[in-house]
């Protein structure tokens, strides 16, 4: 026992001190060039990535080679329609970052040897290994990070914040939207107006639904934030009986089997797309969609930025943050919560902010009626 205790602190040590090693090698900058970073989630990218021209058109940065650390996980979002804002982009594969300590010492090392005078660390819930590690390792006489909250670096991270970074910037808190709140980080630091957008338009045209659909995105990053599938089948029932819409259900390859289990037990007619698109086809399908439900994901901020209707199940954590939606962003944006979030919003209760740090889900509250007005007002304005 105390052997195995021994081996997995020296584990601990050596994934933990990566950053610190790497950082001893490197060499101070030689250069003016800057470094974006940018490693969360799909969601975060679409809610950031129309603010990326702002430093290419900069008076600051026009001159520099921009360099964009961003999450592989929205590459091919980004190849289709960002590529051309940056110079360079260095791709982060998380699970490979979690699992290979080759890896992650080749990756930090790649970003110690940039030539970088200044770094942007554009991540609210910052990680002391992840993002808030890249910022470290990097060269920069300005490293630059907003004020943020501790959901993914723990109390004592913000202690670090004077060693990593040379400003940190308040922004606005998780009560903020996040685009605003990113919206004024950056216009903070070019010293210039940023406006305040979300568009994305498909380039894709090669999904053909015959009928008109809605779309029913059963899945969700966090596998215990699911809305029931008997709820699902219970709005599905509802639309097709009353509005004659078609079902259409999507998502990756890991909600193929919900959406087996949806079609087992729904007998009317649905388009089963789960598994079975890119993310650019699903742009696509969600610009012809007549409105989406699906949890708090990045699906919802994508069917937002291509003009979808969007009902999403929210359980009130982090509110403000998500949703409610900027009406300069989307018109038809409706979020929905249990009951007594719906009382603490109402009541702007001070509390709200604090208990919905919780582990639990509590979107699995919302019972399907719930949805039925917002469905009728957004079939009624199609």
């Amino acid at each position: 026992m105390a052997l195995k205790k021994i081996k997995k602190l020296i584990a601990t040590v050596a994934w933990t001190t990566v950053p610190i090693v790497v950082k001893m090698l490197s060499s101070k900058s030689k250069k003016d060039d800057l470094l974006i970073i940018k490693t969360d989630e799909i969601g975060d990218y679409i809610l950031f990535r129309c603010y990326l021209k702002y430093f290419k058109e900069s008076e600051t940065y026009k001159n520099s080679k921009i360099t964009l650390l961003g999450n592989i996980a929205w590459k091919q979002i980004f190849e289709e329609y960002d590529h051309d804002l940056v110079d360079d982009i260095i791709w982060v594969d998380k699970k490979k970052f979690n699992k290979s300590l080759a890896y992650r010492f080749g990756l930090f090392r790649k970003v110690s040897t940039l030539q970088t005078s200044t770094v942007v660390n554009c991540i609210y819930s910052r990680s002391l290994l992840l993002d808030d590690g890249f910022a470290y390792v990097a060269s920069g006489r300005n490293k630059f990070a907003m004020k943020g909250d501790n959901t993914n670096r723990g109390k004592s991270g913000k202690n670090f914040d004077k060693v990593i970074y040379t400003s940190v910037i308040d922004a606005g808190g998780q009560e903020v939207f996040d685009a605003v709140r990113t919206r004024n980080f950056i216009s903070e630091i070019l010293k210039a107006k940023v406006k305040l957008e979300n568009r994305l338009e498909p380039t894709s045209n090669s999904m053909s639904v015959a009928k008109k659909y809605f779309i029913l995105f059963l899945g969700a990053g966090n596998p215990e934030r699911k809305w029931p599938l008997d709820h699902f089948l219970e709005i599905a029932s509802y639309v097709q009986s009353k509005h004659g819409l078609i079902p259409c259900i999507c998502g990756g390859k890991e909600d193929m089997p919900d959406a087996e289990a949806f079609l087992a037990k729904y007998k009317k007619n649905t388009i089963n797309y789960a598994g079975k698109t890119s993310l650019l086809q699903l742009i696509e399908l969600l610009s012809k969609a007549e409105f989406l439900i699906c949890v708090d994901t990045g699906i919802l901020h994508i069917a937002a930025a291509v003009g979808c209707p969007v009902i999403g199940l929210y359980s009130g954590k982090f509110y403000g943050r998500f949703a409610p939606y900027p009406k300069e962003l989307t018109a038809q944006f409706y979020p929905v919560y249990p009951d007594f979030v719906d009382t603490l919003i109402a009541n702007a209760d001070p509390v709200l902010y604090d208990t919905f740090t919780m582990k639990n889900n509590t979107n699995k509250m919302i019972e399907p009626n719930k949805l039925l007005p917002y469905i009728d007002i957004i079939v009624a304005h199609q």
